[in-house]
């Protein structure tokens, strides 16, 4: 039960920053919302971690294939990081912020198609029973008529740039999915979480680094990574951080699949921690608590069984 523990203490932390990264938007802060803060801390909390848990000069001794279990961990750091927050950035310009979050709903789809393929994995009966609950809960959210109307106000777009922005999202959904299998390959070749978090954060933070080079937004954020990064923002990066980390020992611990479906139930969290803790959003209405229960029943099929 520990992977499951630590899948739903991820999505727990990602919550909070989804929520977060709202509030520093609704104060108007400039920067990137703490994005390149959270590689940063994420690179300082895993190598701490590693050193403290771990003696790192047995972290790669005792790996027959250390260098294919790297190269793995800076894939995966690719895909995230980069690559998946590229295309979810411009689904968001092309086709809505609302859109663009339901098309990031399908990453548990391509992490438990795709560990089926490369890893053999395969869900149990009441595990895909609760993968159809999670995938139900998300059609009576977004099927909501609140939802539909959200969706028309920001139809200003062409229907050109939408259909380019719907195929933005799904590539960064899949781009997600893979880096959660690629974070599998690599721990089975480096077993160690910590290592690979630190790795894969290495790995996103040099691209970031490269492309500061050539990109002043990126010059930027760098210049400004604490100038620019307020209370919420800080707090943001931290829960990313936290996050990431969690995932790595949760995907230790237990398959790619169960850990992807149970993350994604951090679209309901963040709703409930804008709502009860920070009081920033309006009582969710009655489709929203259905679907929060029937995301809730999904995840216990998929955790217990």
């Amino acid at each position: 039960m520990i992977g499951e523990f630590l899948s739903f203490t991820a999505a727990l932390a990602f919550a909070i920053a989804n929520v977060a990264i709202a509030k520093a938007s609704l104060g108007g802060k400039d920067g990137d919302n703490g994005a390149l803060l959270s590689v940063v801390l994420t690179t300082v909390f895993s190598g701490v971690l590693w050193v403290a848990m771990s003696a790192p000069v047995e972290s790669f001794n005792a790996s027959e294939e250390p260098r294919r279990g790297v190269a793995y961990f800076m894939l995966a750091g690719v895909l995230a990081t980069v690559f998946g927050r590229l295309a979810l950035f411009e689904a968001i310009r092309l086709a809505g912020a609302v859109r663009a979050s339901v098309l990031r709903r399908t990453i548990p789809l391509f992490a438990t198609s795709l560990a089926f393929l490369v890893l053999n994995e395969a869900l149990s009966l009441a595990g895909a029973g609760g993968l159809v609950l999670i995938v139900v809960s998300f059609v009576m959210l977004f099927s909501d008529g609140r939802m539909q109307r959200k969706l028309a106000d920001g139809a200003g777009s062409s229907s050109r740039a939408v259909s380019v922005g719907q195929f933005y999202g799904l590539m960064s959904a899949f781009s997600y999915g893979s880096a959660f299998v690629a974070r599998k390959l690599g721990l089975d070749d480096l077993t160690d979480p910590a290592l690979g978090a630190l790795i894969s954060s290495l790995a996103a933070l040099l691209w970031f680094a490269v492309s500061a080079l050539f990109v002043e937004k990126y010059r930027a954020s760098f210049r400004g990574i604490l100038k620019t990064a307020g209370v919420w923002q800080t707090t943001a990066a931290t829960a990313m951080s936290l996050g990431q980390i969690c995932q790595f020992f949760a995907l230790k611990n237990a398959d790619v699949a169960v850990v992807a479906i149970i993350g994604s139930v951090e679209i309901f969290l963040s709703a409930y921690i804008a709502v009860f803790l920070l009081r920033t959003e309006k009582m969710p209405n009655r489709a929203t608590i259905a679907a929060s229960l029937v995301a809730t029943a999904g995840v216990i099929l998929v955790a217990l069984f």
